[in-house]
């Protein structure tokens, strides 16, 4: 199941509803070259169960003159020149006729051909080289009653036709007397049913045709709009403002709803970092300016008395814990970058996830596929039943008119109950592929309550990634928190150093040894300055890559 699930996913979905589309009519074309197979069948045995019934009539009345010479009433020179009278005589259908021939193929009766009675036709050959009357005869010493199909011309015709006859045996009097039929109406009916047929798979398909091609644009419309706004967001204006349609109640409007959500915590979360990063690049440049101050205090400073050198000490303690609390502020914004770092991985597992229930939805349309194939094969199935329900009918009908005509020889009944029996037992052969198909039915169901529910877990794990995201945002913002108290100490410090500067007027030796040593203090905090400005710049190139 997962290699053909494999396969499938290499093509769009719009492909895969086209093959399916087109397996289903491959399938009714199957199922109609099946129904077209079984008409000619049965269309030639009722024509073959016709003619049994006609040449049992022929041996009755055959039999009857027969019965005569038995019992003295004729000579058998009369019964035999009676029964072939009457068998001359005999029509049905109009026009259709019996003929007879003996074990030596001499024609001894045939209605209209005279020309042919009284001669040997035992090697006569239809256009096909079929030696029609010696097959009857070599049929005959094997069976009763025996089937030939030749080709014989119509009357009034010059072309032959294909003609099905039946001969049956008198085996007191070697006579083989048969009647045939043309069955190039069968043809007829064939054609006439294949025009039907093909009427009613373009009355059937052209509608399912059109609703597949509507079904293909609901699904593949939004999923298009859907694959552009994430291209957006990966490879283009990263626009965060864009937002899918919600319209419709299937899985795409869930994907929507969830992508928009999405969208909307990532849009909220580039604002919070955008200003923050704003925030920090001014306390940065703040920063930088209070150092360039303290420079300047420290060289006006140089010029006074070497008698402040106590205030210098002191001095040099204060420089020393704004250095201290500069590095703590570094070491903060190297936090908050860290932390960022694990929300874009967090991101990522959380957009991995809603590819995952996607792929799981895909799964889904599949069962669902498959569950409607199903009920189209059921459709055809009872189709196959209501046929050969509409056949025994018919069949049944026959046997009662054939049986009345020939009465207590109504040996045709036999082969019309024989045929119901066939028929009855292709019912039940349809009955138990209808349960079989409806046991698959219920699996695939199964299947898919199973990708439902997977789809569920997969959603939970989304919105657990989700929570994720906001801890790590919470993160990010305690760490400029803990930045700007960093900042507020340094400015704490440098207000110490302010009043520490009022002192060193006392002493001008002791204030230019301090203010030496805070020049290079000075520097350092300038330089932190300068790189944390710096990194706040290259963040802030980050974020404006997306628009909010």
């Amino acid at each position: 199941m997962n290699s053909i699930t494999h396969l499938l996913r290499k093509t769009s979905i719009s492909n895969r509803l086209v093959v399916m589309l087109v397996l289903a009519i491959l399938a009714t074309l199957l199922v109609f070259m099946f129904a077209l197979n079984r008409v000619d069948h049965l269309l030639e045995s009722e024509k073959q169960a016709k003619l049994e019934s006609l040449v049992e009539v022929a041996h009755s009345v055959i039999q009857r003159y027969y019965d005569q010479t038995t019992n003295g009433s004729m000579t058998v020179e009369q019964a035999q020149k009676a029964a072939l009278n009457e068998l001359d005589a005999l029509r049905y259908s109009g026009k259709d006729y019996y003929f007879s021939i003996n074990e030596q193929g001499m024609m001894i009766q045939h209605p209209f051909a005279k020309h042919l009675v009284n001669t040997n036709v035992r090697q006569m050959k239809d256009p096909n080289g079929v030696l029609l009357f010696s097959e009857m005869i070599n049929k005959t010493r094997s069976e009763k009653i025996a089937r030939v199909d030749y080709m014989w011309n119509k009357p009034n015709q010059e072309d032959p036709s294909p003609k099905m006859s039946m001969v049956v045996k008198f085996q007191p009097w070697g006579w083989i007397t048969g009647t045939g039929v043309y069955v190039d109406d069968i043809e007829m009916a064939k054609s006439d049913f294949l025009m039907e047929y093909l009427m009613l798979l373009v009355l059937v398909w052209l509608p399912v045709v059109g609703l597949l091609f509507v079904i293909m644009s609901s699904i593949s419309r939004p999923m298009n709009e859907t694959i552009s706004a994430l291209e957006n967001i990966a490879r283009g204006e990263g626009d965060l403002t864009l937002r899918l349609s919600q319209n419709g109640n299937d899985e795409l409007k869930l994907i929507a709803e969830h992508f928009n959500e999405f969208t909307s915590k990532i849009q909220e979360l580039v604002k919070s970092v955008s200003l923050s990063v704003q925030q920090n690049s001014d306390l940065a440049s703040g920063l930088s300016a209070i150092a360039g101050q303290a420079n300047q205090i420290s060289n006006d400073v140089q010029t006074e008395t070497e008698s402040v050198a106590a205030a210098i000490n002191q001095m040099a303690m204060t420089a020393n814990e704004v250095a201290s609390n500069a590095r703590l502020a570094a070491d903060a914004a190297s936090t908050a970058d860290d932390v960022a770092d694990n929300t874009a991985t967090t991101l990522d597992g959380a957009v991995n996830k809603i590819n995952e229930l996607s792929a799981e939805l895909d799964q889904t349309e599949l069962m669902a596929k498959s569950l409607q194939e199903s009920s189209e094969k059921i459709g055809q199935i009872l189709d196959v039943i209501v046929g050969i329900a509409e056949q025994t009918n018919l069949l049944a009908l026959n046997a009662a008119i054939e049986a009345a005509r020939a009465g207590e020889a109504g040996r045709g009944f036999a082969v019309v109950a024989d045929e119901v029996r066939t028929l009855a037992s292709r019912t039940q052969e349809s009955t138990q592929e209808i349960n079989n198909i409806i046991d698959a039915i219920r699996g695939a169901v199964s299947n898919v309550n199973d990708s439902v529910a997977r789809a569920q877990v997969t959603s939970n794990d989304t919105v657990t990634e989700t929570d994720q995201v906001v801890t790590a945002l919470q993160q990010i913002k305690d760490a400029i928190a803990q930045i700007t108290d960093m900042n507020y100490q340094i400015a704490n410090a440098t207000k110490e150093e302010s009043n520490v500067i009022a002192e060193l007027n006392v002493n001008v030796t002791r204030i230019n040894e301090m203010s030496l040593e805070n020049n290079q203090q000075n520097s350092q905090i300038n330089d932190n300055s300068h790189k944390i400005e710096q990194d706040s710049n290259k963040l802030s190139q980050i974020v404006s890559q997306f628009k909010v």
